[in-house]
C-alpha cells in the first residue's frame, strides 16, 4: 500500500511535508508508511482517498489506476494544498 501512496503523491507533485500537514501527522510517519514500515490508519486512509478523489479500494489493491484514468484532486484538497504552500513560502521569505 505504501508504494501506491507514494506513487499517487508523486503523480500529483505533493511533498511528504504537504501530505503530513493535510493528514495531521509527521513527515517521518509518511516516510515509514510509504516504505511499508508502518500502517496507515483507517481515518487517514479515508482522508487520503477523499483528497485524491479515489476509492479506498485503490489502496487496498482491489482496483488500479493508469495514467489515462487518474482523477482530478478534490477541490477542497486543492484549497488546503494552496494554503500549505503559501504558508511555507511565507515562512521561507520571513526567515
Amino acid at each position: 500500500m505504501g508504494n501506491k501512496i507514494k506513487k499517487l503523491r508523486e503523480t500529483y507533485k505533493i511533498t511528504q511535508k504537504e501530505l503530513a500537514i493535510i493528514l495531521d501527522c509527521s513527515v517521518s510517519l509518511i516516510s515509514l508508511i510509504e516504505k511499508d514500515k508502518r500502517n496507515i490508519s483507517e481515518s487517514n486512509l479515508i482522508k487520503l482517498a477523499t483528497a485524491f478523489n479515489i476509492s479506498i479500494n485503490y489502496f487496498k489493491g482491489d482496483c488500479h489506476l493508469s495514467s489515462n484514468n487518474i482523477p482530478d484532486i478534490n477541490d477542497d484538497y486543492l484549497f488546503k494544498k494552496t494554503i500549505v504552500r503559501d504558508f511555507f513560502k511565507f515562512v521561507d521569505e520571513n526567515n
